[in-house]
């Protein structure tokens, strides 16, 4: 605003401000509605399923959410592995100390 008078003097086209955008946080692995059937000779501890998510722009960590519960904060590349419970679960992603979340990933274990 106040370089405005002497831009529009010069024949200069007018800028917008920048406006900061919003974060956008998505998951990449794993896709909604996946079925996995855990391998019962398999170790509990060992039996994982590989999250990943995707921040534009760019973030140092991401929140990782469980069934409504924070259960990991991941740095970049924003990668966890959550350990395989039976049932049905919602995933979502989150940017620390922020309200926005990825659209939610529901998946279900055998």
């Amino acid at each position: 605003p106040q370089y405005a008078a002497w831009t529009a003097a010069q024949g200069l086209p007018r800028l917008r401000p920048a406006v900061p955008s919003e974060p956008d946080v998505s998951i990449v692995h794993p896709r909604d509605g996946l079925t996995l059937r855990r391998d019962p000779t398999m170790a509990s501890h060992a039996a994982t399923l590989r999250l990943q998510a995707a921040v534009t722009p760019h973030a140092e960590q991401v929140v990782w959410w469980v069934d409504g519960q924070a259960v990991a904060v991941a740095d970049d590349p924003w990668t966890w592995h959550w350990q395989l419970e039976p049932g049905e679960h919602t995933i979502e992603a989150g940017l620390p100390w922020r309200t926005e979340r990825s659209a939610p990933v529901h998946v279900i274990v055998q």
